[in-house]
């Protein structure tokens, strides 16, 4: 259930238990899911708010990926040898690879002809372990009206662009086609 609050008078608010429909309110909603296998856990974080007063809502995804061996985090520099490269190869994903397309064509302009994208926000590795998906927050990379943005980087493909480090190796390892 959103968080529902009411302006108080103050420069603040308070919550309500029951809208009125003559009077201003801003919301938050936050869920939580999680999924994992043998070995990661990777929970994904929305949150969905409206300001009093804002032109629309704002939504986020945020993904966390835990290597359940470690207990630690799992963050890009863990997988790709250079992230500075991480940037060119997803510049190059979106160009070169069709399941990007959509992506492609709503683009802010800056990033249409780009040979580098920023660091993504977020991202998760699928759970089949075939690659992994860069996730970009609104306007990021493109308008509010396309939503958050999500680059698929099959890790075979990844692999011929970046180097991989050897945990990557061994976590994406066999039937994740990387070259030898």
């Amino acid at each position: 259930k959103p968080y529902v609050y009411e302006a108080d008078g103050t420069n603040g608010s308070k919550p309500v238990d029951r809208l009125d429909e003559n009077r201003e309110y801003s919301y938050a909603n936050i869920e939580c899911t999680a999924r994992h296998d043998s070995a990661l856990a990777t929970f994904l974080v929305k949150t969905e708010s409206y300001g009093l007063g804002a032109a629309h809502g704002f939504h986020t995804a945020d993904y966390l990926t835990i290597d359940l061996a470690s207990g630690n985090a799992v963050h890009l520099a863990d997988l790709v040898a250079d992230t500075n490269l991480l940037g060119e190869a997803i510049a190059r994903a979106i160009q070169d690879l069709e399941t990007n397309k959509e992506l492609r064509e709503c683009l802010f302009d800056d990033y249409r002809d780009t040979d580098r994208m920023p660091q993504p926000a977020s991202f998760f590795i699928d759970s089949a372990r075939n690659g992994i998906t860069a996730v970009y927050g609104l306007y990021e990379i493109q308008p509010y009206a396309c939503g958050i943005a999500s680059v698929e980087l099959p890790i075979f493909w990844l692999s011929k662009h970046v180097e991989l480090t050897p945990y990557a190796k061994r976590l994406f390892g066999p039937g994740s086609h990387l070259p030898e």
